[in-house]
C-alpha cells in the first residue's frame, strides 16, 4: 500500500512536467575584496539536475550538480537567469533571475609633510587624500598608541629610540568598501648645521642625545637656535 502511496505523490510531478529550477539572488560585492556574489539555483525534481545559465544575455558553461540549492559564486556584475534545465528524468521549467552588483571600491592615500622626523621635533603632520566618498578613517602609528580616526591627525612619536614606524592607513566610503594604504615614518638622530654664531641668532635651549634640556658636560649635546641651526658639541671639562 505504502508503495501505491509513493508512485501516486511522484506521479504529478514527473507525468505533468512540473520539474522546474528557480534563480534567485541580490548580492553586492566591493571590486577590491577577495570575495564572490552568491547566486541560488533551486531545483523540484530528480537529481543529478543540469542547467545553463546566461551573464547579461551570455550563456555560461553547462552544470550538473546534485545539490539543492546549488551556489553559483562569481565576481561578475550583472543580471543572471537560467536558460534551460533537466533532472535525471525530464527536462523541466526556468524562472526566476538575480542581480549581482559590484561597486568601485575607494583608493586609500596617505600624504606626508615629512616623513624623515629628528628625535627633538618627532612629530608628525598626516593628511589623507584618499580617492571616493570616505565617511571613515583609521589610521594605526605603528608605536603602540592608540588610533586616530581623524582625517588628517598630527601625531607625535617617542623621543628614543631612533626607529623606523609602520603606518597604515584604513578608509570606508559611503558604500561600505574599504581599501588600505601604508607609509614609513623614520625618527632617527638630527642632522646638525655646524655654523658660526652671528648676533641675530639666538641660542634656545641646550638639550643631551634624549631631546631632554641639561646643561651637563662630558656628553654628546645639542645646541638649538632659533633660526633653526642645530650644533652638535662634545664639551670636555
Amino acid at each position: 500500500m505504502r508503495f501505491i502511496l509513493n508512485i501516486l505523490f511522484l506521479f504529478p510531478i514527473i507525468g505533468f512536467g512540473q520539474t522546474q529550477a528557480f534563480i534567485s539572488g541580490n548580492d553586492t560585492i566591493c571590486d577590491n575584496e577577495d570575495l564572490n556574489a552568491e547566486v541560488l539555483v533551486s531545483f523540484s525534481g530528480v537529481s543529478p539536475y543540469t542547467f545553463v545559465y546566461a551573464i547579461n544575455g551570455v550563456n555560461q558553461p553547462s552544470i550538473t550538480t546534485t545539490n539543492n540549492p546549488y551556489i553559483i559564486l562569481t565576481p561578475i556584475p550583472g543580471i543572471y537567469v537560467l536558460q534551460n534545465y533537466n533532472d535525471a528524468i525530464s527536462a523541466g521549467t526556468v524562472s526566476g533571475s538575480a542581480l549581482v552588483t559590484v561597486l568601485q571600491s575607494p583608493t586609500a592615500i596617505i600624504s606626508l609633510t615629512n616623513d624623515s622626523l629628528s628625535v627633538l621635533y618627532p612629530t608628525a603632520n598626516f593628511t589623507s587624500q584618499s580617492i571616493g566618498n570616505i565617511i571613515s578613517w583609521d589610521w594605526h602609528f605603528g608605536d603602540n598608541t592608540s588610533n586616530d580616526n581623524s582625517q588628517n591627525p598630527i601625531h607625535t612619536y617617542p623621543q628614543w629610540p631612533p626607529t623606523v614606524y609602520q603606518v597604515y592607513l584604513i578608509v570606508i566610503d559611503d558604500m561600505g568598501c574599504q581599501d588600505t594604504t601604508s607609509a614609513t615614518v623614520t625618527v632617527g638622530h638630527p642632522t646638525t648645521s655646524i655654523q658660526e654664531h652671528t648676533t641675530n641668532k639666538e641660542l634656545l635651549k641646550i638639550t643631551d642625545l634624549l631631546g631632554r634640556e641639561t646643561k651637563q658636560t662630558n656628553q654628546p649635546l645639542f645646541y638649538i637656535y632659533d633660526d633653526g641651526t642645530v650644533e652638535k658639541r662634545i664639551v670636555i671639562e
